[in-house]
């Protein structure tokens, strides 16, 4: 395991070795982050892992040395961790060309088993997102303002926290507030924004609203994971989905079904496959817009 010092001079990790892969592979992390192996006290740079050498030499973009640790503060072309920069039409083109197609029984599967692996920590943080979100609606006069402000914050702090564990990265039922950081700008506008236009397309011939509410699901995570815009993660999570709409609202459905099996078991069985439904979700989110390839179920 190995933890790395971001451009914004935080620690991130424990994480595994393809996690780290994949951040070199993302821009988020290049050969001057400073990094460690877990019982090691100092710091070096990650070009000095040889295990790293190849992801470095094929994905990384050369940046001047850092004098000191901790680095200093980047620049708006540096991509580290915290401030990745990404082009995120190129990255849209790179993942529609890929020739797959979304495995819904496996998101399900793989999601059962990360449930099944961490049962009390999901269903404490699916539990906590969900009574938070209930409470919020309720508050008098601005109950349904909070919900809509607000959506698209808990939803991807709920993902994320599952996103997390999808990786095997640590995970807190403290990563359901994520949204609540640097992201939160971005997060409210995709919220209002998709609220918007999903809802004027309901209006106009209902097709259009079911098209966008799918496309523009992962949106919020997407600003989250790979901190992008706005726009930016409304596009990218739009140009990829209707790649694998289908499916992907297949996944959705699959969701609801989840959610309302739970409800109809007297409420409290909500909580076990409420988990599950955003596991298998978070999971097609890896299929669909990680670059490197995801274990199969």
């Amino acid at each position: 395991m190995y933890k790395v010092i971001g451009s914004d001079n935080r620690e991130y990790g424990p994480a595994s070795e393809e996690t780290v892969r994949r951040w070199i592979a993302e821009g988020r992390a290049n050969a001057q982050s400073q990094a460690q192996t877990e019982g090691e006290t100092g710091w070096r740079t990650l070009g000095s892992f040889p295990e790293f050498a190849a992801a470095l030499a094929a994905g990384a973009v050369p940046v001047p040395p850092t004098p000191s640790i901790p680095p200093p503060a980047p620049s708006a072309t540096e991509g580290m961790i915290g401030h990745t920069q990404i082009d995120a039409d190129a990255l849209a083109g790179r993942l529609c060309a890929r020739s797959f197609e979304l495995d819904i029984g496996s998101c399900v599967s793989r999601g059962f088993r990360l449930v099944q692996d961490h049962f009390w920590l999901t269903v404490g943080a699916w539990a906590v997102s969900l009574v938070i979100q209930i409470s919020l609606g309720c508050v008098p006069y601005v109950g349904t303002g909070l919900g809509i402000f607000l959506g698209a914050v808990f939803l991807a702090g709920i993902h994320w926290f599952f996103l997390r564990l999808a990786r095997g990265e640590p995970a807190t039922i403290g990563d359901v507030f994520a949204g609540f950081g640097p992201a939160l700008g971005p997060l409210i506008l995709v919220g209002l924004v998709s609220f918007l236009l999903e809802g004027v397309g309901f209006l106009l011939c209902l097709l259009p609203g079911i098209y966008l509410m799918v496309a523009w699901h992962y949106a919020a995570l997407l600003a989250l994971d790979k901190r992008v815009d706005f726009w930016a993660a409304l596009e990218l999570s739009r140009k990829v989905v209707t790649r694998h709409w289908f499916g992907v609202f297949g996944l959705g459905l699959l969701a609801i079904l989840f959610l309302l099996a739970g409800t109809i078991a007297c409420c409290i069985g909500i909580f076990v496959t409420g988990p599950i439904a955003t596991a298998a979700i978070v999971y097609g989110y890896r299929d669909l817009f990680e670059e490197t390839p995801v274990p199969a179920a």
